[in-house]
């Protein structure tokens, strides 16, 4: 649910009516506008507002006249005030905090556990790393065993790979939660800031 305020506050009591342009003619600094509102209105005082005009509008060069009908114009004035706006509903907005919680709780868990497994990655390697250094060694004592060398590379290869693919998994389970994150943040600040403008009428 949206709140609109305006400072200061609109008449609620005037009758709103559209009145579109239906002429513009430009001059040199400025435009002189022409709008035509259509209304049927009772015996006695009405008063009503056509909403956004320009709040830049020269109050003296405003003018207002019957075109048909019987009736007569004892006033126009041009009224400015700021209307605010912000979304009102704190139970959504607590929604949204407890969400972006929840996103970086996630995004730390994953952090913790791709740094785990980065140093199980580089435990892998000194392993393949050492046993490829005793081959030599073995090999000068007369320690040949080929299938054995065979089996064991064989099995921490495989373990590198399965622990790279992991690490692979995590880090793109790290750019989609990074990028909810980022959209719930940015839903925040739309949801939390005043937003405001000037806005003006006729009345």
């Amino acid at each position: 649910m949206v709140a609109v305020r305006h400072f200061p506050p609109i008449d609620e009591s005037m009758t709103r009516v559209d009145g579109p342009c239906r002429e513009v003619t430009l001059l040199e600094d400025r435009a002189q506008v022409r709008r035509v509102a259509e209304l049927r209105v009772s015996a006695g005082v009405t008063h009503i507002a056509i909403e956004d005009v320009a709040p830049t509008l020269q109050d003296v060069s405003l003018t207002a006249v019957v075109l048909d009908g019987r009736g007569r114009v004892t006033d126009v004035r041009c009224r400015r005030a700021m209307r605010v706006w912000k979304e009102d509903e704190r139970a959504d907005l607590e929604a949204l905090e407890a969400e972006i919680q929840s996103l970086r709780r996630g995004l730390r868990h994953l952090s913790e556990d791709r740094t785990r497994l980065d140093a199980r990655h580089t435990t892998l390697l000194d392993i393949v790393q050492q046993g490829a250094d005793e081959i030599p060694v073995d090999a000068s004592w007369g320690l040949v065993d080929q299938q054995a060398w065979r089996e064991t590379f064989e099995g921490v290869f495989e373990r590198v790979s399965e622990v790279r693919q992991q690490i692979y998994d995590l880090y793109h389970q790290q750019l989609d939660l990074k990028e909810q994150l980022d959209n719930a943040l940015a839903r925040r600040v739309t949801a939390t800031q005043s937003q405001s403008r000037l806005v003006a009428w006729i009345e």
